[in-house]
């Protein structure tokens, strides 16, 4: 498994709810579920959470919405969403910005 930490990664660049603004700035984006690597121009699922105005992908082969983009230039794969996965679970509830 890679060590996103090391290279530099933290949990907030990789926005899984409200994300339709952020996904359009990529190319390509995984799913966390089934691990499926996609072009954005394939998502044609946005849930609308109620009251506000968060449109959050869902992917195309799984409909889960556990979807991420390809930021800052990775490239992604079964092992790179794995490990994104990882460091999304560490920091389940506080970004590093936030542990002391």
């Amino acid at each position: 498994m890679i060590n996103l930490k090391k290279l530099g990664y933290q949990r907030l660049d990789f926005p899984y709810t409200d994300q339709k603004q952020d996904l359009k700035r990529w190319v390509t984006c995984g799913c966390l579920d089934c691990l499926s690597v996609y072009k954005v121009s394939d998502i044609t699922w946005w849930l609308d959470e109620r009251g506000f105005f968060r449109r959050t992908a869902v992917c195309p082969k799984c409909r889960v919405d556990r979807v991420v983009p390809a930021t800052r230039g990775l490239i992604l794969n079964k092992e790179i969403l794995r490990s994104i996965e990882k460091l999304l679970q560490e920091n389940l509830w506080f970004s590093d910005t936030h542990q002391t």
